[in-house]
């Protein structure tokens, strides 16, 4: 009895050394035959790719670039900077093309400054200056200031730009009831597989004059309006003959966000360039509260 006592015994011992021996860290044989600690470190997970444009970050950002491509400047026109400028990286422009940039800093207004936020009066515009580091860019062309935390890479869609009139007489019904109102005359400015880009000119309705760009999918319509009262010189903007011109829109890029697409839409005009973020939202295409544009008259 007292030798099945024993037994027994020992064999717990064992058991909790082996269990114990178990837990502890192993050492392991180093070059010169030495032996030291081996601990097994947690493995550290890779940050999430970002893959889509956060919308909430997005502000009136727009830069233009100087007559060589080399430069681009963030006009200040008197106004404090709210968002440090110098933690953007990225410019985007001309159909999305993806430039990098390197901040430089604050230029002051120059003693021969025109007014006209242009590549002739870039050296003399009060504003933030950044180098393309890849270009270079198009002279006098406007680009979006942004970071790869607000619009990734990826976020940004393909999509080729055009002038074409729409003649597809079901898209024109469509855009018709959407409006409860008569197109005049509707034009595909930007499109790829899964969307177009249209600016669209509604029959007058006495001085009514109704203008839209429209984001056309499979299963939606969206519409950012222009309103005016008929004017036969100056409808929507100064010299335009009371007539929408598609020639004068340029579509920068599309990016996807969470909330459904954003367009950064340069408008040209005889007097200045009014830069746009849309914003996708049902619809609508809404818009930032205080828009962006460039004085250049006369051009």
């Amino acid at each position: 009895m007292k030798r099945t006592i024993v037994i027994a015994s020992l064999v717990v011992i064992l058991s909790s050394c082996s269990a114990g021996q178990e837990k502890q860290p192993t050492l392991a044989p180093t070059a010169n035959g030495s032996s030291q600690l081996q601990t097994t470190q947690p493995s550290m997970a890779p940050e999430p790719k970002l893959t889509l444009a956060d919308r909430k970050q997005m502000a009136n950002t727009f830069a233009f670039a100087n007559q060589d491509g080399s430069q681009l400047i963030y006009p200040l026109i008197g106004q404090n900077v709210t968002t440090p400028l110098e933690s953007f990286k990225k410019a985007i422009g001309e159909n999305g093309q993806v430039y990098e940039l390197a901040f430089v800093g604050e230029q002051k207004a120059g003693t021969s400054d025109s007014g006209r936020q242009t590549a002739e009066n870039f050296a003399n515009v009060h504003g933030i200056i950044f180098d393309v580091k890849n270009g270079p860019a198009k002279a006098n062309q406007t680009y979006y200031l942004t970071k790869e935390e607000i619009i990734p890479v990826e976020s940004l869609q393909t999509y080729s730009s055009e002038q074409t009139e729409v003649s597809d007489k079901q898209e024109i019904a469509r855009i018709e009831a959407a409006k409860d109102r008569k197109v005049k005359q509707a034009w595909v400015i930007g499109s790829d597989a899964s969307f177009k880009i249209e600016i669209v000119e509604f029959e007058r309705v006495g001085d009514s004059m109704l203008a839209s760009v429209v984001l056309v999918k499979k299963d939606n319509l969206a519409f950012h309006d222009f309103e005016a009262k008929y004017n036969e010189y100056s409808t929507w903007r100064v010299d335009d003959g009371g007539k929408m011109m598609p020639k004068l829109f340029h579509v920068m890029f599309v990016a996807k966000s969470a909330e459904g697409d954003v367009i950064g839409l340069a408008w040209a005009g005889a007097e200045a360039e009014d830069e746009l973020l849309l914003f996708e939202n049902g619809t609508k295409l809404d818009s930032l509260d205080e828009g962006a544009s460039r004085y250049w008259s006369p051009m």
